[in-house]
């Protein structure tokens, strides 16, 4: 029998479980099978007995964990709910939830595999094929452009396909809206473009030049039309163009293709240090390009392929144009003119720039559900809508959202450990996941000691600093959660440390932190007796200051930069570390700073959504 909450919606409280995990929806949806599991849920393959149509169910546990994961959820659902009419989209199909259990169930249209594993298999891929899908990314990615939606993530596992060769673009947890005055023209990189990245986006192996040259510039839909170049030449040569292994590796191996332009037809601006590096590169070899692609492509294939992949973003191939190239002649005739999808209003994602509490997000999310739930109420939502449907009375006093969720019911913590689990190290306890296994003792300080240790699920080596008594007075317990959201708020960028994980050990008043593994410090590789040559010194100094850049275009000033801070890997990759001491500086304060007595803290306030209070 189902429980009825807020405005009659019915939460579910049966299902069916597979694979060790339990999915409570509505009884209609019989399991077919486990698809996949990722960083946000779990995915299973049903039945819809009432249509008899087969879909994709995936479950997101917990529904909200923080601000980051809710703007993510929702941005996701949203995009889905407005962009899904279209042929080339993934649609989302139903919506429930399971409040007592915090669960989240976002039920999709089911495909039989994506262009990765394609690619990947020994499938026959005729100039026909590639066609057919190139034609079809364009025509999904032209309606999220012309409606001033950026994917900021397309990449061949983000390309849903069936046997019949229909192509859907999915996983939208990335995408931005683009500011009104570039709507208009997304060849245009200027001010009107979408500004400094609050995350790091596209995947390393389709992310274009400008986001690793001018990271902190403008950028619009050219962003998305680098990444679908290179989609093109892994489909026809059938192995990635551009493989990087870390930061300096993909652009060594974008510039052995593609030759640098001269200053004026750059299209951006390009830092001293990153130009002293372009400089220390050999030119392409002619026919460099063709030579990727070997005997396959053919000279209209190339041609696209060129537009596609244009140093200069301005000069860069629009999805319009693409769509228009003679590439596709054959294809225009047989599937006909495109017809744009024009929604019937401005689309807005207010919350983006809103700061939204935990509580507030997660009650976006439950309206979605509701719309879902009732059809009275599915609609789009109205685009100056911020605020949830039922929850404006929140806004003078939302609870506190990690002491409770929205019923009020106590939050379990989901990763903590009873005394005796995990390992001891050289006499020191950690009462982690029993996945994790012990390497060998890094450092011991102050503020914790730090183990290096391997995930035995995703074989990933990581770092894990133990920290007891987890807030031994209000100063520490606020430097620990500055670093704590400080880390997860800038996961995405190459070059700040990441918060993989987090546990606690509750009885023993113990938290841990999981995080990048790095081979060494710039302290240590300082003091050693390795030869840095001047390439090695400008690519240190390049990603330190990348880093750097981030930070304080986004207000936070670090306040503890020194060697020992700055991580470093066997391939050159730099990472920023220690966010214990970092500061948030107001936008106001940042406009007109003012110079503090010596031996006074700055008197700025802290963002809430950020890192804690000083």
């Amino acid at each position: 029998m189902g429980r009825y909450g807020r405005s009659g919606l019915v939460i579910h409280e049966h299902g069916f479980t597979i694979n060790g995990c339990r999915f409570n929806v509505d009884s209609k949806y019989q399991p077919i099978r486990a698809i996949g599991q990722g960083s946000y849920g779990v995915v299973c393959s049903v039945r819809n007995t009432q249509t008899n149509e087969k879909l994709a169910i995936k479950k997101i546990t917990p529904m909200a964990d923080d601000e980051w994961d809710a703007t993510h959820t929702l941005r996701e659902i949203r995009l889905l709910r407005w962009l899904g009419v279209h042929e080339n989209i993934i649609s989302l199909k139903d919506l429930s939830m399971c409040k007592e259990k915090d669960e989240l169930y976002m039920v999709m249209e089911l495909v039989d595999t994506d262009l990765h594993r394609l690619i990947q298999s020994s499938c026959l891929l005729t100039e026909g094929h590639v066609r057919v899908i190139m034609y079809q990314i364009l025509s999904g990615v032209k309606a999220m452009h012309d409606n001033g939606i950026l994917h900021r993530d397309l990449k061949p596992g983000n390309l849903l396909l069936n046997k019949d060769c229909e192509l859907k673009v999915t996983d939208f947890g990335l995408a931005r809206m683009m500011p009104k005055k570039s709507q208009s023209g997304l060849q245009q990189l200027s001010d009107d473009g979408i500004s400094m990245m609050t995350e790091y986006v596209v995947t390393r192996w389709y992310r274009p030049p400008e986001l690793m040259l001018a990271p902190s510039g403008s950028y619009d839909g050219a962003v998305d039309m680098w990444s679908i170049g290179c989609i093109f030449g892994e489909l026809v040569s059938r192995k990635p163009l551009f493989p990087g292994t870390n930061f300096m590796d993909q652009l060594k191996r974008v510039f052995q293709v593609l030759p640098v332009p001269e200053p004026e037809d750059r299209g951006y601006v390009i830092g001293k240090g990153a130009l002293k590096f372009l400089s220390s590169l050999c030119p392409p070899a002619p026919g460099a390009l063709e030579d990727k692609l070997g005997e396959t492509a053919g000279p209209q294939a190339l041609d696209l392929l060129r537009r596609l992949l244009s140093f200069n973003p301005k000069k860069r191939i629009s999805a319009d144009d693409a769509l228009a190239h003679p590439f596709f002649e054959g294809i225009r005739d047989e599937w006909g003119k495109i017809t744009p999808l024009h929604l019937p209003h401005s689309l807005e994602l207010a919350f983006e720039t809103e700061s939204l509490p935990l509580t507030t997000l997660r009650q976006h999310i439950c309206d979605e559900v509701l719309a879902f739930a009732n059809p009275l109420t599915n609609r789009l939502p109205e685009p100056q809508q911020s605020e949830p449907q039922a929850t404006k009375i929140e806004k003078a006093g939302a609870p506190n959202e990690s002491a409770a969720d929205s019923n009020g019911t106590p939050l379990v913590l989901k990763n903590d450990c009873p005394p005796g689990s995990g390992f001891t190290l050289k006499g020191h306890n950690f009462n982690v996941p029993a996945k994790y296994k012990p390497l060998r003792v890094l450092v011991g300080d102050s503020d914790g000691i730090v183990c290096a240790s391997t995930d035995t699920e995703t074989k990933r080596n990581v770092a894990i600093k133990k920290i007891t008594p987890m807030a031994g007075d209000e100063g520490n317990a606020r430097q620990t959660l500055r670093e704590i959201r400080l880390m997860r708020y800038f996961s995405k960028h190459p070059n700040i440390a990441s918060l993989e994980n987090l546990s606690t050990c509750i009885k023993k008043d113990e938290l841990y932190l999981m995080m990048d593994l790095a081979d060494t410090d710039l302290q240590r590789l300082i003091r050693s007796k390795t030869k840095l040559g001047n390439a090695h010194i400008a690519a240190i100094m390049y990603q330190l200051l990348c880093g750097a850049q981030t930070l304080h275009e986004n207000g936070v000033l670090h306040r503890n930069l020194k060697p020992g801070n700055i991580l470093v890997s066997k391939d050159c990759d730099v990472k920023i570390t220690d966010f214990g001491r970092s500061r948030y500086i107001s936008p106001s304060d940042r406009a007109s700073p003012t110079s503090d007595q010596e031996g006074q803290q700055p008197r700025h306030t802290v963002d809430q959504d950020t890192v804690a209070g000083d």
